[in-house]
């Protein structure tokens, strides 16, 4: 099967669509080159500084807006809750998990744990303590920390983590995460079509053996995208549309975030519903690759 042939690198370029992933779960697809600053959880993110990174990095954000990478020991994920464990502790432990012997019945929520007041907090922050620093300062006065189970921890840490510090992860755009992020961000604009109901329509479909495809696509472009993605680079699509006019570019918006070459873009061709039906030619809307 021939292969669609794509200028692709490790790093974030001004030119492409690229997806952020935060340690909420909350998303966001961007591209230099139209967006140059954006707000996210209260906080502005130029744009600029991410050219260059690499893809799969993760970084914190501090209040000003900049950006510090995090890296961790090999096998560690960075999106995870930080280790918390002493550094010298000695090697050659055992792999296997320990038998957990700490339970919580005798914890209530009453939140009188935490000896650390929200105005130390921000003192601590004010004062330059960011990243898993503060982490750390609010486990470590919490008198409940250690007694607690290890899934207890990780879930706290975890809670912790989401309220002070800011991470994300720079990813490449498929059509799988551009389909979870618009559904996410607006499910309507999707026509609540979710992402992996697309996988399924896809690969009942068999795209990925045809040679001529037929796409009615009223879900911003994600069901026409994974069609293109998915087919052989030869195979010529038709896309449907039912308005009375040729679609705007931005209704089929998925395509341009997929960064497909034009070469590959051009491969599809839009036509009204009464041409498909009698045989009218359409003029063709034109995207950015």
């Amino acid at each position: 099967r021939d292969l669609i042939v794509m200028d692709i690198t490790d790093t974030v370029r001004e030119e492409e669509y690229f997806v952020l992933i935060d340690n909420r779960g909350e998303r966001r697809i961007v591209n230099i080159k139209n967006t140059k600053t954006i707000k996210w959880r209260k906080k502005l993110i130029k744009l600029d500084q991410l050219k260059g990174k690499r893809y799969d990095s993760v970084y914190d954000l501090d209040k000003e807006g900049n950006l510090a990478e995090v890296v961790t020991k090999e096998g560690v994920d960075p999106m995870g809750v930080p280790d918390l464990s002493d550094d010298n502790e000695e090697e050659g432990k055992s792999e296997e998990e320990p038998e957990e012997t700490r339970d919580n019945r005798n914890f209530f929520a009453e939140n009188k744990a935490q000896k650390l007041t929200n105005e130390e907090i921000k003192g601590l922050k004010a004062k330059g303590v960011e990243g898993e620093n503060i982490i750390q300062e609010i486990a470590k006065n919490n008198q409940n920390f250690e007694a607690k189970t290890s899934f207890s921890q990780r879930k706290y840490l975890k809670k912790k983590m989401q309220r002070h510090l800011h991470r994300f992860r720079i990813v490449r755009t498929s059509i799988a995460n551009i389909a979870e992020t618009l559904f996410v961000d607006d499910a309507s604009s999707v026509n609540f079509l979710r992402w992996d109901s697309l996988g399924v329509v896809l690969h009942k479909s068999n795209v990925a053996l045809s040679r001529e495809i037929l796409v009615i696509d009223n879900a911003s472009g994600v069901l026409l995208g994974g069609a293109l993605s998915r087919s052989s680079p030869t195979a010529n699509l038709t896309c449907g549309y039912f308005d009375d006019k040729k679609p705007a570019i931005n209704k089929y918006r998925a395509l341009n975030f997929l960064n497909l070459p034009r070469s590959q873009t051009e491969r599809v061709k839009f036509v009204s519903f009464e041409a498909l039906c009698y045989g009218e030619g359409e003029p063709q809307p034109r995207f950015d690759r």
